[in-house]
């Protein structure tokens, strides 16, 4: 009521703005959609991804995760397997089991990391190793122990030394093959390192 008798005080017609209102919010609505359209696509067309592609997206919108530990940056992204895409949104399974439906505009405009596609995976891992069990030794059985057709290349690394605890940090850098689950290959990593360093501890 208040605001019928401003509009009148100053020779406004309600009706008028009522319809300018809804005009705007109906274009509004329009442009999202008809983005979404063009969207979905340039996603079709271009094959930028399809049913089936394992990616990880990632909006520019958001930046990186900071971690306590390893102290390394990671992806703020969401990553799963696109299950089905419509002109308007894209269905991705993540890799907890839910499903999330993206507008196609958000895909077309975020940064994608094709999994499936990676000719390599990189894995880190990082152990505690007693100082007194020799670096270079440790390094040779873990290359030894993770030689297979999965695993291209295995490196070393002393990162960080800690004379109160007498022990210093190993980081192991493994190159498998992209198709290879990244869980699954650091899993094996720690668990080898691990017998590899209770094996030199005793020596």
């Amino acid at each position: 009521i208040a605001l019928a008798v401003t509009f009148e005080k100053f020779g406004l017609s309600v009706a008028a703005f009522s319809g300018t209102a809804v005009g705007i919010i109906v274009g509004l609505a329009a442009q999202q959609t008809l983005s979404n359209v063009i969207a979905g696509i340039v996603v079709i067309m271009t094959g930028r991804y399809k049913p089936g592609d394992r990616i990880t997206i990632i909006n520019w919108r958001y930046g990186i995760i900071r971690v306590m530990y390893p102290h390394e940056g990671l992806p703020n992204g969401f990553t799963g397997t696109i299950r089905n895409i419509t002109l308007m949104f894209t269905e991705v399974v993540s890799d907890s089991g839910w499903v999330y439906t993206i507008p196609n505009y958000v895909m077309l405009d975020a940064l994608l990391i094709h999994r499936n596609l990676s000719p390599f995976k990189r894995v880190r891992a990082r152990i505690d190793i007693p100082s007194s069990v020799d670096p270079w030794i440790f390094e040779e059985r873990i290359k030894e122990a993770l030689k297979d057709g999965n695993i291209k290349e295995v490196r070393v690394k002393v990162g960080e030394t800690w004379q109160s605890t007498g022990m210093y940090q190993a980081i192991i850098e493994v190159l498998a093959d992209g198709k290879a689950d990244g869980e699954a290959v650091k899993d094996r990593v720690l668990r080898e390192a691990i017998k590899i360093r209770n094996e030199l501890s005793k020596q």
